[in-house]
């Protein structure tokens, strides 16, 4: 019986020595996934902030772009406001010209 009373001690020091390494490894998976969840809100607040960012990225490029749309339309336009007047500038001084052209030749021909 004693080999017997042997074996039975042993048996019952394994199975404790198994339960607290059972209970050792629950303690450990719940440290994981505790930090699985963390960096699962980590990386959800991570995502949330960077599609943020991107919607504010994005406005602002359109902000940009309408500005650059609008000072072209003022430069055109201003280009062609001074066409225009450099035109009728032309315009003016070649009558002028063409006036002062008829007047010289009928002054000519009454000589």
């Amino acid at each position: 019986m004693v080999v017997a009373d042997r074996r039975q001690d042993r048996i019952e020091d394994a199975i404790e020595r198994l339960t607290e390494i059972s209970a050792d490894l629950n303690k450990m998976l719940a440290v994981h996934e505790q930090k699985l969840i963390h960096q699962e809100k980590a990386m959800v607040n991570i995502e949330d902030v960077l599609e943020k960012r991107r919607q504010e990225l994005e406005l602002k490029l359109t902000s940009v772009y309408q500005t650059m749309r609008d000072e072209d339309r003022n430069v055109v336009s201003q280009l062609e406001a001074m066409r225009k007047e450099q035109k009728d500038q032309h315009d003016f001084i070649s009558k002028k010209i063409l006036l002062r052209i008829y007047k010289n030749e009928r002054g000519i021909n009454r000589e």
